[in-house]
């Protein structure tokens, strides 16, 4: 099937990339929060390990909640 120049150029599709939504600005209440930086999490890859080892070894219930420290 041979296409003319008016089909070739109906059928090319050129664009740029958009958002179909605008961001919202967050509410006041809200920029207040990250104010005090929630997204910084300040648990630490070794208190995950800690916490995960206690589970696989068996300890008594007095072990497995008392507080532990970090290392100095």
């Amino acid at each position: 099937m041979k296409l003319g120049p008016l089909e070739l150029k109906l059928l090319n599709v050129t664009g740029k990339q958009m958002s179909i939504y605008k961001p919202e600005m967050p509410a006041d209440e809200i920029m207040k929060m990250k104010e005090v930086r929630p997204d910084d999490w300040p648990v630490t890859v070794a208190m995950l390990h800690r916490v995960l080892r206690q589970e696989r070894s068996p300890r008594s219930s007095d072990d497995a909640l008392a507080p532990q420290l970090p290392p100095p």
